[in-house]
């Protein structure tokens, strides 16, 4: 399952148009975010943060190879790795409840 998906599935974050960005060298663009964790841009559909963020990426930059897309992509103005950081904490935290009730 993509983190994407476990993010939206997990309540961290909502498929609301207009939520994730992403700016690289002055360009801004607004991919959709669609709920089966896969973003839609430019008539494509990326199953990732990093497969979108080096696609945007290396038509300004074609000699770009790879890219972090849970850092590049913003959702809210955050970079996406602040949620994947919040989700992991929220499912420890449930863990840790879930051990502590039996």
């Amino acid at each position: 399952m993509s983190i994407l998906k476990q993010l939206l599935e997990n309540d961290v974050i909502t498929a609301v148009p207009g939520m994730i960005t992403m700016n690289y060298k002055g360009c801004t663009v607004v991919p959709k975010l669609l709920n089966d964790g896969t973003l839609l841009w430019n008539k494509k559909i990326f199953s990732s943060a990093s497969n979108f963020s080096l696609s945007f990426k290396q038509l300004i930059n074609p000699a770009l190879t790879s890219d972090n897309g849970l850092q590049s992509v913003l959702y809210n103005g955050i970079p996406l790795f602040t949620y994947v950081k919040l989700l992991k904490l929220d499912l420890a935290i449930a863990d840790e409840k879930a051990c502590t009730e039996t």
